[in-house]
């Protein structure tokens, strides 16, 4: 389930930063588009709290105990 829900979070931060590229070039009008912005923006703001979280929670490192064997 936690992978899951890190999987979630990292989309959440993958699409935002999708949208600001095609904003960047230009393929997107973000004037005409405020819909896709403020869904890009909560994206963005979810991403944002769960990597202030990790932070907090000094978790910056993740090492799985499965890649501790050797030959793996």
């Amino acid at each position: 389930m936690r992978e899951m829900a890190a999987f979630a979070i990292s989309m959440c931060g993958g699409l935002a930063v999708l949208f600001v590229f095609f904003v960047v070039i230009g393929a997107i009008d973000v004037g005409n588009a405020i819909f896709a912005t403020i869904v890009a923006s909560l994206l963005a703001l979810i991403w944002l709290i769960f990597f202030w979280q990790r932070m907090k929670a000094d978790a910056s490192v993740v090492q799985r105990p499965d890649r501790e064997r050797r030959g793996f």
